[in-house]
Order: structure tokens, then C-alpha cells, then sequence
């Protein structure tokens, strides 16, 4: 009996001794921009944004992010910017994966643990329960649009700072969307019938829906007053040659324009 108990113990800890390490989650979204608001195959501009999300199990993550790892499909590997203010002692770089009939990009953040790090990424000091932080941004061409890839080995990942700033733990789970600004009903474009979907977010409506971040133009991490101005500006995007006989919004949708910019200027004069 003392010799069976003695194996399980053995048996239980070495078990133990392989678990691997718990920690917060990790959110990273792409923001985009249609180059033609109705258009969703004519291009544009993207933003990777990042966020430590609090599970309240294993290792706190937030004193930051130490680094990522994300692959996006169908956009254009040149002229992309890393956000200077997150990376003071570390590594930026950006690579093409061979073979990949998709054209993977992989983007890679890290901080250097063996100097000093930056202790916000991820986790702003004016904590919104949406609020990301920006990692990368660039373009993509007309075709497809842009998505996190799959190399065949690894998806995106990434790792959080422990407590002391100084060391780093893979996030628990690394959650990924693809969010185009403006486009509240997921069709790809912008359109009038994205307003009535808009207006529904902002504060005061009755029977508020859930947070919608395509609805967040500004990217606080609540939808306020203040995207009114943003998504006006989206929603009277150009049209380019590529969406030749897309209509214009109609009428009614011209005059929700004109009453959602009323309403920015009447919210600027009373604030």
C-alpha cells in the first residue's frame, strides 16, 4: 500500500511538473479601411492592434505584453510602420513566408527582457474594457481581403510580462478579428445601411445593443459622440472606378448624414 502511494505521488508530480504555466489572453484585431467605401476588393489601409485581456487565473498580465506574433494574409509586406512607442529596446520585423499561396506576412514584436521594458503595452494607463493598443500598421491591394493567416505550424501568438517586468509567459489563448471601420453589418463595405446600426451604439439609445468596435472609429474602447465625427468622414469616402454603378446612399441615408453631423457639432457647442 505505502509503495502504491509512493508511485502515485511520484506520478503526480511529475505530472504537476509539465503543466505549463497559466496567464491572462491576448486580443489582437485588425482594423480596416476600405480605399472605396463600397468597395470591399479595391484596397486600403490596415492597423494591428493588441490587448492583454484579464482572466483572473495564472499570471497576471498586466504589467504588458512582451511580444507577439501575427501572420496576415493578402496585404502588401512593404511600408509597414511599427508604433515607435512600444518598442524602446527590442525587435520589429516583418518576413514573407515561402510557399504560402496566401502571402502570410509575419509580424513579429518583442520586447528585450535583458534591458529595460516597457510596462503598458496592451494594458493603457486609461483602461477601456475594449481600449487595444496599436502594434503595426500598413496597406493592402485590391483583391483579397486581408486576414490572419496559418503557416501550417503556428497561428499568431504572443506572451505577456510577468509581474517583475522582466520575464515573459505565453498568453494562455490568442484570440484574433478582423474589424472594417464603419462596417457594422459585416458586409465588407460602407453604406447607408450601416447607420441605422451605428446610431444604435452611441450612449443615451434606448435598448443598446453590445459593443460593436466597427462602430469604435477612434479606437477609445467605448463608442461615443466623439465617433460621430470619424464615421460621417468614412461614410462620405471616395467612390473609385472600381465601384462603377454602386450607388450613392439615398436619400434618407443623406439625411442621417446631415443629422449625425448636427448632432457632433451641437455635442461640440455644449460640451
Amino acid at each position: 500500500m505505502q509503495r502504491s502511494l509512493l508511485i502515485c505521488a511520484v506520478i503526480m508530480l511529475a505530472v504537476s511538473c509539465t503543466v505549463p504555466l497559466q496567464a491572462d489572453d491576448l486580443q489582437l484585431t485588425l482594423d480596416m479601411r476600405n480605399a472605396s467605401r463600397p468597395n470591399a476588393f479595391a484596397g486600403g489601409t490596415w492597423e494591428l492592434y493588441a490587448r492583454v485581456i484579464d482572466t483572473g487565473v495564472g499570471v497576471d498580465g498586466s504589467t504588458g505584453i512582451a511580444g507577439l506574433r501575427a501572420l496576415l494574409d493578402n496585404i502588401d509586406p512593404a511600408g509597414i510602420t511599427f508604433n515607435p512607442g512600444i518598442n524602446p529596446n527590442g525587435a520589429a520585423t516583418v518576413q514573407v513566408l515561402s510557399g504560402d499561396p496566401q502571402g502570410t506576412v509575419e509580424i513579429v514584436y518583442r520586447q528585450d527582457l535583458s534591458q529595460t521594458t516597457l510596462a503598458s503595452v496592451g494594458v493603457p494607463p486609461v483602461f477601456a474594457p475594449n481600449r487595444d493598443v496599436l502594434i503595426a500598421s500598413g496597406s493592402w491591394p485590391a483583391g483579397l481581403r486581408p486576414v490572419f493567416g496559418n503557416d501550417g505550424s503556428d497561428l499568431s501568438s504572443g506572451d505577456v510580462l510577468g509581474g517583475d517586468g522582466n520575464s515573459a509567459v505565453a498568453a494562455d489563448n490568442v484570440f484574433t478579428s478582423v474589424v472594417t471601420l464603419g462596417d457594422l453589418n459585416r458586409s465588407g463595405s460602407i453604406s447607408g445601411a450601416d447607420i441605422g446600426l451605428f446610431v444604435e451604439q452611441l450612449p443615451g439609445m434606448p435598448f443598446p445593443p453590445s459593443y460593436n468596435p466597427a462602430a469604435d472609429i477612434n479606437q477609445t474602447g467605448t463608442v461615443s459622440n466623439s465617433d460621430i465625427g470619424g464615421f460621417v468622414g468614412i461614410l462620405a469616402g471616395p467612390l473609385t472606378a472600381a465601384s462603377t454603378g454602386v450607388p450613392e446612399p439615398d436619400t434618407i441615408g443623406l439625411l442621417l448624414i446631415s443629422g449625425l453631423g448636427l448632432l457632433l457639432r451641437r455635442k461640440v457647442r455644449t460640451d
